[in-house]
């Protein structure tokens, strides 16, 4: 059986994009509730976006290395 190492790295990706869209779509839309002229609440949506992808990213690969560990030690 092949190696799926590839569907790991593109469920990463999309994980991170997901996060950062979400981040951009809710900061626009309090800009837009709230009128700002400044767009404050999109920019630390952005900001918030790509700390929880990072988070994400982190904790994923984390985990994979540990499950990684483990079954080496099983071999």
């Amino acid at each position: 059986m092949r190696n799926p190492n590839w569907l790991f790295f593109v469920v990463i990706g999309i994980e991170f994009a997901f996060s950062v869209i979400a981040g951009l779509f809710l900061g626009d839309y309090i800009d837009g509730k709230l009128d700002t002229a400044f767009p404050f609440f999109t920019l630390l949506g952005l900001v918030c976006g790509v700390i929880a992808g990072l988070t994400l990213l982190l904790r994923t690969l984390k985990l994979r290395q540990e499950r990684k560990n483990g079954n080496d030690e099983k071999s």
